[in-house]
């Protein structure tokens, strides 16, 4: 009996090695269990990716002089198991070699460093983000560190609030999810406003990660009221590091941002696709199917939704019925705007989701904007955006289901505020006189900023790589991408001087 017991716990002692050897021999081992490394007190754990390379991602003020690697096991870099770590390179191959129950295996070891980008560390209470990325409903608590680019902690806080999961499209991205911060206390995190609500845009279908950053400081500059600012932010979850995130101030109602009264009279809705849909929030749909969430009460009551429904009615019938007035409660100059945004950048999603309007009584104003990842040139994946990567045209109007005058698909909305004599040469005016300028200034400074980013969206793309292949098809060099945004941008520009200035240039 003794020597029967003897076996059966030798066999299970040996069935972890034998899987892990079988799995090290698969090309597929967890780095982490051959050593982590320390930076200021910051946990960061290496990553292998299954081709033979075992990466340590590197934050912006991270010097090899203060890294130190923990073996876990008998391992050695170059062949030395006394390495001096402070004199090996960046973005230069090292040999990992490293022993499991006596079996030795063999990686390139590379070490790669992040520039000019504030870092995140993030720790979840569970230790790993596998309960949070179930569903966008799960939130966990966390601690947090904010790190400016030349190092100083500019926010330290172990009990700093909850993490979840948010966004439609980019949530379905397993490998990089984007997510919602909720604080316990304000913070102002790299100079932004002091809030309680942030989000982690984590821009999954933009392998340049210039996109939303590009167009919302751009429109910053133009929309009256609230517009988001953000961050870069290299995000490290639980020591593990996830890319390259955009850190944004949340599209929230609060004062300094979406400043609206609970007077019962003031609304935020927005405009998405009725297949988005969620239990629990109220929504209304006009006549032609155009789909409204109501974000903002959380509660209406059904005399404040008929009001809504009545209201959003009305404009959708006045654009599509007089093209020469604009008697609507829809505010002429804010839609305008808006509509430059989306229309100068193309942005796909335009008209049919992260569209949003402010309801002030019995006036709608469109804003803020949000969700710029698929614009300048990217467009997302679906039928009525196949036309938005081409500079030369109206997108607005270029849309083959406006026919139908269903706002289910299409972009009804702009397509018949573009049809509107006034709202037109609203358009024009402001373009000449105030965006025009601005796009200059744009294209001048693109190069520079796209430059300033380069290291951390590069070191992004090791870390997901694959993630860019599922989207895109194939994997993009940045600098491929800068130029492509590059080429959009100037090719736009040259098209709309031309349709809305005459060929006239500022």
């Amino acid at each position: 009996m003794k020597k029967k017991l003897i076996a059966l716990i030798a066999v299970l002692l040996l069935i972890p090695a034998a899987l892990y050897i079988s799995r090290i021999a698969a090309g597929g081992i967890n780095a982490a269990d051959v050593f982590v490394c320390d930076l200021q007190a910051e946990r960061i754990l290496p990553y292998d990716n299954n081709e033979g390379a075992v990466y340590v991602f590197l934050p912006s003020f991270a010097d090899m002089s203060d890294l130190a690697i923990i073996p876990k096991t008998d391992m050695r870099v170059d062949g030395k198991s006394d390495f001096d770590i402070s004199v090996l390179g960046i973005n230069k191959p090292h040999k990992l070699s490293f022993k499991v129950f006596g079996r030795k295996t063999e990686r390139e070891l590379i070490f790669v460093k992040s520039a000019n980008t504030a870092t995140l560390f993030i720790d979840t209470q569970s230790g790993t983000t596998d309960f949070l990325d179930k569903t966008k409903k799960h939130r966990e608590s966390v601690s947090m560190r904010v790190y400016n680019p030349h190092g100083t902690v500019t926010y330290n806080e172990k009990n700093a609030g909850t993490m979840g999961g948010r966004g439609n499209a980019t949530w379905e991205y397993e490998q990089k999810k984007p997510y919602s911060l909720r604080l316990n206390a304000p913070a102002a995190f790299l100079g932004m406003s002091s809030s309680t609500g942030w989000a982690l845009l984590s821009n999954t279908s933009d392998q340049s990660n210039l996109r939303n950053k590009t167009v919302c400081d751009f429109a910053a500059r133009v929309m009256p009221g609230w517009t988001p600012r953000s961050e870069y932010v290299d995000v490290y979850f639980n020591g593990d590091y996830r890319g390259l995130y955009l850190l944004t101030e949340n599209k929230e109602v609060a004062p300094g941002k979406i400043d609206l009264a609970s007077d019962g009279k003031s609304f935020l809705i927005e405009s998405d696709l009725s297949y988005r849909s969620e239990t629990g929030v109220q929504s209304f749909t006009t006549s032609r199917n155009k789909y409204f969430k109501i974000v903002f009460p959380p509660k209406c009551t059904s005399d404040q939704i008929d009001f809504l429904t009545s209201t959003f009615q009305s404009i959708e019938d006045g654009l599509v019925k007089d093209k020469s007035a604009w008697n609507i409660p829809l505010d002429l100059d804010s839609a305008a705007r808006r509509f430059l945004i989306d229309e100068i950048f193309i942005n796909s999603d335009c008209d049919l989701g992260s569209t949003f309007y402010r309801v002030l009584g019995d006036r709608v104003y469109a804003g803020p904007v949000w969700d710029y990842d698929n614009s300048l040139g990217n467009a997302a994946p679906m039928i009525w955006a196949r036309t938005a990567s081409n500079p030369e045209q109206i997108f607005a109007v270029n849309d083959e289901k406006h026919i139908y005058e269903d706002c289910s698909r299409g972009r009804l909305w702009y397509y018949h505020m573009y049809d509107n004599t006034l709202f037109r040469e609203k358009i024009k005016q402001l373009y000449r006189d105030e965006y025009r300028p601005l796009l200059t200034e744009l294209m001048k400074e693109f190069p520079a900023k796209a430059a300033a980013l380069k290291p951390a969206a590069e070191m992004n793309a090791l870390r997901q790589r694959e993630l860019a292949i599922i989207i895109d098809g194939e994997f993009i060099p940045y600098d491929k991408q800068v130029a492509a945004i590059t080429d959009f941008l100037t090719g736009r520009v040259k098209y709309l001087d031309n349709a809305w200035l005459g060929g006239e240039k500022k």
